[in-house]
C-alpha cells in the first residue's frame, strides 16, 4: 500500500479531488460505478496527509448531491412528460397516479435511507422528480441521507487506515444483503399483484 501511496502523493493535488468528485458524481448516474469504494480511498489518503480531511468529505458530500439533483431535474423535466405524451400500457395515466400516491405518502422516509439502499440511489432520484416531489424538500432529505452515510463510510474509512480493505469488504457484504433484501420484497409483491390479478380474472368468468 505504501507503493500506492507513493504514487497518488506524485499525482497534482488537483486531478486526485477531480478524479474523486468525478466518481462519485457518475455513482448516481451509472449505479455499477463503484463510489462507495472510492469514498473509503479518500478517506484513507486524508487520514495518511495526502488529502485535507474536511475538504476532502465536504466534496464528497458536494459530488453526492450533485449527481442526485441531476437525475432528479431528467425525471422532473422530461421523464414524466414523455410517459404522459407516450401512455404506455405498462405504465399508463392510471400506475403514474398511483406512483405519484405512494411516493407523496412514502417519499419523505425513502429519500432520508435512500443512501443506504445499494443499486437503486439512481431510481430514488428520477423517481422523485418524476412524482415532483418538491426539489427543496428532496434536496434537504437527501442531503441528510448522503451527509451520513458519507460521514460513516468516510469516517471508517480513516480509523481503519491501512485495514481500509476490512471497510471495502463491509460495504460489499452490506450491499449484498441489502440487495437480496430488496429484491426479495420486490418478488414477492409482484407475486402478490399477479395472483390478485388471477383471482379478479377468475371472479369476473
Amino acid at each position: 500500500m505504501d507503493t500506492v501511496l507513493q504514487f497518488i502523493s506524485g499525482i497534482p493535488i488537483f486531478y486526485i479531488y477531480l478524479v474523486l468528485a468525478f466518481t462519485i458524481f457518475m455513482e448516481n448516474i451509472m449505479p455499477l460505478v463503484p463510489g462507495d469504494t472510492f469514498l473509503v480511498f479518500s478517506a484513507y489518503f486524508a487520514g495518511r496527509g495526502v488529502l485535507n480531511p474536511l475538504f476532502t468529505y465536504i466534496l464528497t458530500v458536494v459530488s453526492s448531491l450533485s449527481g442526485f439533483l441531476l437525475i432528479y431535474l431528467i425525471g422532473f423535466h422530461w421523464g414524466r412528460d414523455y410517459f404522459e405524451r407516450k401512455n404506455y400500457s405498462f405504465f399508463s395515466q392510471k400506475r403514474i397516479q398511483k406512483a405519484d400516491h405512494y411516493f407523496n405518502k412514502y417519499g419523505d422516509w425513502v429519500l432520508i435511507i435512500n443512501r443506504f439502499l445499494p443499486g437503486i440511489r439512481f431510481l430514488v432520484a428520477i423517481i422523485a422528480g418524476f412524482t415532483r416531489i418538491q426539489l427543496l424538500k428532496s434536496f434537504f432529505y437527501t442531503a441528510i441521507s448522503v451527509i451520513v452515510w458519507n460521514g460513516i463510510i468516510f469516517q471508517l474509512g480513516r480509523l481503519l487506515g491501512e485495514n481500509w480493505h476490512k471497510v471495502v469488504a463491509l460495504i460489499s457484504q452490506y450491499n449484498r444483503v441489502v440487495t437480496l433484501i430488496i429484491v426479495s420484497l420486490l418478488a414477492i409483491f409482484i407475486i402478490y399483484r399477479i395472483r390478485r390479478k388471477t383471482v379478479k380474472l377468475g371472479e369476473i368468468k
